[in-house]
């Protein structure tokens, strides 16, 4: 009789104790971490300032014979790199315009009858601000030569020295202020090499200026052949001393925090029936420092708080040079018909507090059109 008294005390004591130990469990388990998660975007061109690249020699002697672009000094670096590809792809965008309008003002000055018809015609060419970079270049470079205006000739307009911009010439025209030659405070001998085209305009000798614009025109058509030429090289480069980067977004709702572990994958696919390629990634946070941007590994892991929202990267751990299949996964970023996704682990209260975190699948592609 005792015993089963004892018998039923203990069961039930069992049942109570499970009962609050699965109860305990289970508010552990609502109050965990509660991650909405996206792959806002992923960029092949990661820059890492202080990485160090090599740059072929042929490349090297096409950057000193152009106007706009400059050869780099040793050592060079990725940012180097990122430099010329700006210069080049600022000139192809730009260039084009100036062509334009560098022909129409030549083809205005041919008939221009009188002084006032000149004026009018230096205003397509002179109103474009790729004009002004590319003319100090090319007479800093050596590429553009300007021929001197009769001395008999009496001035018909003037022109003005602003200190705007590092110092700058203005010539005001009814209807319109036209400006070039910046930075001549931080670079003098500009003013000595403008001159042949500042008398020109202030005597507004149609053939001279024309002469002028031909020389910047047969310039700037060699300047976007060469450029062309070297884009995709340079791209090239850029690219095999770059990593891929993954921008992801995490909210946290659930009631507490968790920890993104600061190791993952980056996948990409062709198909759901495709065994993924993967490439190791480091955890980075995008930051601000002194108004820079600055990267920051988190070596440690992010913590995220109940609540909170947090951006960050989890960039690869290889350059693209060094991955294994680097070549195959440009060429699907480039394709655009591939698809990817980073998966990382992550820690919070719950039933299981260590688990793998997976974003959506999204088009491996980039987000700007590709240059031609």
């Amino acid at each position: 009789m005792q015993a089963d008294l004892l018998t039923q005390i203990l069961a039930g004591v069992s049942v109570a104790g499970l009962s609050g130990v699965a109860g305990a469990a289970w508010q552990l388990h609502r109050r965990r971490a509660r991650p909405f998660l996206l792959l806002t975007a992923i960029d092949g061109d990661t820059l890492k300032t202080d990485q160090a690249v090599i740059i072929p020699d042929d490349i090297l002697r096409e950057l000193e014979t152009t106007t706009c672009l400059h050869k780099p000094t040793l050592p060079y670096d990725l940012s180097d790199v990122h430099n010329v590809v700006t210069t080049i792809e600022r000139a192809q965008g730009s260039g084009p315009l100036l062509q334009a309008a560098l022909r129409q003002s030549i083809a205005a000055l041919q008939a221009a009858p009188d002084a006032v018809g000149v004026l009018r015609a230096i205003v397509p060419a002179l109103d474009m601000t790729f004009f002004d970079d590319f003319l100090c270049n090319g007479l800093v470079r050596g590429t553009i030569q300007l021929c001197e205006t009769p001395p008999d000739l009496s001035e018909m307009v003037s022109l003005r020295e602003s200190k705007e911009r590092g110092g700058h010439l203005q010539l005001s025209l009814p209807g319109v202020a036209l400006q070039f030659g910046a930075h001549l405070d931080e670079v003098p001998a500009l003013r000595d090499l403008l001159r042949p085209l500042v008398n020109a305009l202030s005597r507004a000798h149609g053939p001279t200026i024309r002469k002028a614009f031909e020389s910047i025109l047969a310039a700037l058509d060699k300047e976007l052949n060469a450029t062309q030429s070297l884009l995709p090289r340079i791209h090239r480069v850029r690219e095999e001393n770059s990593r891929w980067q993954c921008q992801l977004y995490l909210a946290n709702y659930g009631e507490t925090a968790m920890l993104i572990l600061p190791t993952g994958w980056l996948e990409i696919a062709g198909s759901s029936s495709e065994r993924p390629l993967r490439e190791s990634c480091s955890l980075v946070v995008f930051d601000e420092h002194q108004g820079e941007s600055i990267t920051r590994a988190e070596e440690n892991g992010l913590l995220v708080s109940p609540g909170a929202e947090q951006q960050f990267h989890f960039v690869t751990s290889h350059l693209q040079r060094e991955m294994q299949h680097g070549n195959e996964i440009r060429g699907r970023f480039e394709d655009g018909r591939a698809r990817a996704r980073v998966v990382f682990e992550c820690v919070s209260a719950g039933l299981r507090p260590r688990r793998w975190v997976r974003t959506h699948w999204r088009p491996f592609r980039s987000a700007t059109p590709a240059s031609k």
